[in-house]
């Protein structure tokens, strides 16, 4: 993991990077473009984009639940460790296509359950640290859990549950917070099945993007889920500018706040903006919008 400062400067040429394929995605298509090619950008954003990304974060959720457990049935330093390595995957997985808001990853509030950002106000945080002062025991079954608040179930609440105030008592043994970890791990898991299934699915949200049309309750013409795949890339870099850089950067170093960061207590800030920008990069290979 690289210093605040030094990740930001190597971020710069990304940011530029970025701000072109922004602009490039933003000029109108042009009038010879046909619905070939517009089924063409479609395929390949949900074949090499899409359904793969999500499946290799499925892949690294699934590794994170029996680290978990296993620091809860042995805990000790090294497998405190071995959790806190699991979950940065899961962080830099899940970056890479949190941006690919649309389809089966907005159905029962899955985005905003997996990962809930920006908190100004810090009402997740306050609702994490009642949950472990009053040790509610509903909170450590992943059934009951996922009725809960979306702040309570997904990285944020688990990044504080590793690495904030009071984490390192798992290695020592503290089994309700660590319960509790074990609880959103297998939540996320869950919650990124059922955004792989539904990706998997020919008949379901795929088949609205691949067939537009007038009977079509979301897309009537073919360019209309294109441009949904466009505004993954243009609101995805806005949003990285603007609310990801922008929360903790300030006029000058003085005003910065870098615990308005994403992702600051486990220090994975800057490599989840980097993870951010790859991901926004192997949409617009994998699309071909080129």
């Amino acid at each position: 993991m690289m210093t605040m400062s030094t990740g930001l400067l190597r971020l710069r040429s990304r940011i530029f990077a970025l701000a072109w394929v922004a602009v490039v995605c933003t000029v109108p298509a042009s009038a010879d473009t046909t619905p070939e090619q517009y089924k063409s950008i479609v395929d390949g954003a949900i074949e090499h984009y899409l359904r793969p990304e999500f499946a290799r974060l499925k892949t690294e959720t699934a590794a994170l639940v029996p680290v978990v457990d296993g620091l809860c049935a042995t805990p000790s330093l090294e497998n405190l460790g071995g959790a806190r390595e699991a979950f940065g995957a899961v962080v830099l997985a899940w970056s890479r296509v949190e941006y690919a808001r649309l389809g089966p990853v907005i159905v029962d509030h899955r985005l905003e359950r997996f990962s809930f950002w920006p908190d100004p106000r810090g009402i997740g945080l306050r609702q994490v640290q009642k949950l472990l002062a009053e040790k509610d025991e509903s909170a450590i079954a992943p059934d009951t859990l996922a009725g809960k608040s979306v702040a309570l179930q997904g990285l944020q609440a688990l990044e504080f549950v590793l690495f904030g105030t009071g984490s390192d008592t798992l290695a020592g043994g503290e089994s309700f917070r660590c319960a509790y970890g074990a609880a959103i791990a297998k939540n996320l898991d869950t919650i990124a099945a059922e955004i792989v299934s539904g990706w998997a699915d020919d008949s379901g949200y795929v088949a609205l993007m691949r067939d537009p049309g007038p009977d079509n309750p979301v897309y009537r013409s073919p360019e209309e889920p294109v441009g949904d795949i466009v505004e993954i890339l243009t609101t995805g870099f806005q949003f990285i500018r603007d609310v990801r850089i922008g929360a903790f950067v300030g006029e000058n170093p003085k005003k910065a706040k870098p615990r308005r960061a994403a992702f600051w207590r486990s220090g994975l800030a800057i490599d989840a903006i980097r993870a951010n920008f790859a991901g926004l990069d192997a949409l617009f290979e994998a699309s071909g919008l080129v």
